[in-house]
């Protein structure tokens, strides 16, 4: 097995991954970043590339495609393994062996997790025809593929209400349906849109034209009334994420009120080892970027002074 050395690895090149290489690299500290996918910005790439960020602050105004071009940025010059997992690691020396999927191993003097809720994917509808329907969408890339389209939107949180309204200047028009009455997100930010509202209503079937779907079958969900939606041109589902856990066991103990520091085990254990972001919470479904950002200043600063 090939083995290199590295001062710092990141397990994750996510928004807080990419935030702690690039105040390394300020810093002068090189390190590498390990990716499962083959794109950068996690979540924010991977289902909402477009949506406009309000949260942290610094990114108000930007798409999140526009903030993760930025993390990138700050990021330059730190190395970044594409499609790479980690398979496992252990201590070694004053640091960790960190094994990969690509059948090398490297030797991290410092080694932190920032891999968010893990590797993840949309999660679908689980109908027949799905897989083979071209115009079934799981997050918008480019809203302008949407003008003068008819588009329904399935989902009830607050992605499905962001692309509701903000897809209702550009497309013919909108529907949104939600398998409950009450919404997980906002509804009140369609206020004065043109969007048909659909609750509650599942889906139960697709009728396929060629590769694309162009009837959508709902049945109410607290009763038997039936609907069918033709002449669709998109199909948007916004139910969420599966996440897929790591390969690797994630250190513990994590706490609900973990603010970015190194992990505590055991005496003999090797304390060069950080979790950081979503992953460090264990009793908490969501959290925001800025906590994140500021536990990677914490660890940056940490490193920089162990290094020192």
């Amino acid at each position: 097995m090939q083995r290199m050395e590295r001062k710092v690895v990141i397990v994750g090149a996510g928004p807080v991954g990419l935030r702690l290489a690039g105040l390394l690299g300020k810093e002068g500290i090189p390190a590498t970043l390990v990716e499962a996918s083959s794109f950068p910005g996690g979540q924010m790439s991977a289902l909402y590339p477009a949506k406009a960020m309000e949260d942290p602050p610094e990114f108000s105004g930007l798409s999140a495609k526009e903030a993760v071009d930025q993390l990138v940025k700050e990021a330059k010059g730190q190395e970044i393994l594409f499609g790479t997992r980690v398979v496992s690691f252990e201590p070694d020396g004053g640091g960790y062996s960190v094994s990969l999927s690509n059948g090398k191993e490297i030797h991290a003097d410092f080694l932190i997790m920032a891999i968010g809720k893990g590797i993840y994917r949309p999660r679908k509808l689980g109908l027949e025809g799905e897989g083979w329907a071209r115009n079934i969408l799981y997050k918008v890339k480019d809203p302008e593929m949407f003008r003068a389209k008819k588009v329904v939107i399935l989902g009830g949180g607050n992605a499905a209400i962001d692309w509701a309204r903000d897809l209702s200047s550009i497309a013919s028009h909108i529907v949104l349906s939600h398998r409950r009455t009450e919404f997980r997100g906002d509804i009140h930010r369609l206020d004065e849109k043109s969007i048909s509202i659909l609750t509650p209503y599942a889906p139960t079937r697709i009728e396929l034209e060629g590769k694309e779907v162009r009837a959508l079958y709902l049945r109410e969900t607290e009763g038997t009334n039936e609907q069918a939606i033709y002449g669709i041109d998109y199909l948007l589902v916004f139910y969420g994420i599966v996440s897929e856990n790591p390969a690797f066991p994630l250190p513990s103990p994590r706490s609900i009120d973990f603010q970015g520091y190194l992990h505590d085990d055991v005496q003999e254990t090797s304390r060069n080892l950080f979790v950081i972001g979503d992953c460090s919470l264990k009793d908490r479904e969501e959290k925001r970027l800025l906590p994140g950002f500021r536990e990677a200043a914490i660890v940056a600063g940490e490193i920089k002074r162990r290094l020192s």
